[in-house]
């Protein structure tokens, strides 16, 4: 009797231990699921890299090196100056729209700066012109007017592109598996897990993707920042005097160009003080009549 009641709670323990066993494999499903997706992408992410790299070792000893398309944003830096300013204006709006391009920003101080009394404007212009016809763009802009600083920069971002596009063929990997394993699920609490993860993985989707049409719109197109100056007179290039004589008469000719320069100064700063020199004099002989009736009066 004894040996029977031993066995029936021997019995009983197995199977209370295999009910237990079977529920945490049960409540474990979901996790091990997410898991296993995440490892999923990140295996078929490492494979893509390896496969990117057997790629290049074979084209290495095959002589043929095969290298990613290079992701460079390229802008520039163009300052004119010019006697015809609306013309160089209306030429360069045109320009911008036969290289396909278009104004980004643009500004124009109507009052200029005061060079000689004269309200000389300025002009500032932010383009963008696909990078393919930067050059051409550049040059025919420097036909303008006469150019006074011109500059490019380029800047190689292939790297970063790159690791974000790998990153996001990865995430979408990752989102594909999630959504094999939410279509199996049965549990609420399974469904509701999937289906964070799943919004977490869009979310960073959806950054990635913005990031990488960003760059690429900035790939495409490239650019350009103008000012334009309204002088009265367009600065001439001039090679550098070496012999005695190009030196003597160099510094002859720049002296005759400030005495002129003095000179027109000096007759527009007397026309403009004209009206104040009148209203001076005309203070001057009040006062000095008043002066003269108060003296005339303590004389009497």
């Amino acid at each position: 009797m004894r040996k029977r009641i031993i066995g029936l709670i021997l019995i009983f323990s197995i199977i209370m231990v295999g009910c237990t066993s079977k529920t945490s494999e049960n409540l474990s499903s979901a996790s091990q699921a997410l898991e296993m997706a995440q490892s999923d992408s990140s295996v078929s992410t490492e494979m893509y890299d390896m496969d990117s790299g057997a790629t290049e070792e074979s084209s290495v000893n095959g002589e043929k090196l095969l290298e990613p398309e290079r992701k460079i944003i390229k802008s520039s830096q163009l300052s004119l100056e010019t006697a015809k300013f609306n013309d160089v204006i209306n030429s360069l709006e045109d320009m911008v729209k036969s290289y396909g391009g278009y104004i980004a920003s643009s500004s124009i101080d109507a009052e200029g700066i005061n060079n000689n009394y004269q309200c000389l404007r300025f002009a500032s212009y932010k383009i963008n012109v696909p990078s393919d016809k930067l050059d051409d763009f550049l040059d025919e802009s420097s036909k303008l007017a006469t150019v006074r600083n011109k500059s490019t920069s380029a800047e190689d971002i292939t790297a970063q592109y790159y690791d974000n596009e790998s990153r996001l063929k990865s995430l979408q990997i990752q989102e594909e598996r999630y959504l094999e394993i939410l279509k199996t699920a049965t549990e609420v609490k399974d469904i509701i897990e999937i289906e964070n993860a799943l919004t977490d993985v869009r979310y960073e989707i959806e950054n990635l993707t913005t990031c990488l049409n960003k760059i690429s719109n900035l790939v495409d197109m490239a650019t350009v920042n103008i000012n334009i100056q309204e002088v009265s007179q367009e600065t001439v290039a001039q090679s550098v005097p070496k012999t005695l004589g190009e030196k003597i008469s160099s510094s002859f000719v720049n002296s005759l160009k400030k005495i002129k320069e003095f000179s027109i100064n000096t007759v527009i700063f007397i026309i403009a003080a004209i009206p104040y020199l009148i209203i001076i004099s005309i203070l001057l002989v009040l006062s000095l009549g008043i002066y003269k009736a108060i003296k005339n009066k303590k004389s009497k």
